[in-house]
């Protein structure tokens, strides 16, 4: 008998550096994670909206020319199609990530450069919610 394998979860990279949307790629790639990618918000939204390709979870950089990830949350976050899906915005700058407009945006943020297991085990507790009876 043959079983179905479940869909791994997919994950929006947008972020304006090539090098940082190929090696947060190779990272979630290597985790089992189906990885699409946007160079900016504006395309970001595109993608949702007007492809109608809906990531399960947006990992955005904030500070993108184009549209920046504040201005891109915002506006996904006021749009029906996509006002569900977690974002966790990433940033090197960490006073943004005290700013309560910006983090209420937001369902985590992260300052770069961060680690690897950092990443991921933010990236499982937004996406796998805590078992019955378990603390999270």
């Amino acid at each position: 008998m043959l079983t179905e394998t479940p869909k791994p979860f997919s994950v929006l990279v947008v972020d304006d550096d090539p090098g940082n949307r190929h090696a947060a790629g190779n990272i979630l790639n290597a985790a089992g994670y189906h990885v699409l990618t946007c160079a900016n918000g504006r395309d970001a939204i595109d993608r949702c909206l007007v492809q109608a390709q809906l990531p399960d979870l947006i990992l955005m950089n904030l500070q993108m020319p184009v549209l920046g990830g504040d201005e891109t949350a915002w506006f996904l976050r006021h749009s029906d199609a996509t006002a569900g899906i977690p974002i966790i915005g990433f940033t090197e700058d960490a006073k943004r990530l005290v700013d309560p407009e910006i983090r209420a945006l937001f369902d985590h943020l992260l300052t770069t450069p961060c680690n690897h297991r950092a990443l991921l085990e933010t990236l499982d507790k937004t996406l796998i919610p805590a078992a019955p009876g378990s603390r999270g």
